[in-house]
């Protein structure tokens, strides 16, 4: 359900409900809910992800090469495309 309401929950589980999951979706939880009415052994808590290490994701020399040395255009380009995506 995409209700967080405790009252939502309660309401579920007067109608019958064996379990109860809600948007947005916590993939974690909605796994261990499963496992519960599932009735399965509990899922493993994972570890926490290690940071990636910080690579260069951005070729300014190329890209600024693609927009004819152009400094100031480049970079209103490239604040398009973060203001865009």
């Amino acid at each position: 359900t995409a209700s967080v309401l405790a009252a939502h929950r309660e309401a579920a589980a007067t109608a019958g409900m064996n379990g109860f999951a809600s948007k947005p979706v916590d993939w974690h939880a909605l796994s261990h809910e499963i496992a519960k009415v599932l009735k399965l052994a509990p899922v493993p808590t994972a570890p926490p992800p290690a940071e990636a290490p910080r690579q260069r994701v951005l070729n300014n020399k190329a890209g600024l090469s693609r927009w004819g040395d152009d400094e100031t255009t480049y970079q209103q380009a490239l604040h398009r495309f973060v203001t865009d995506y």
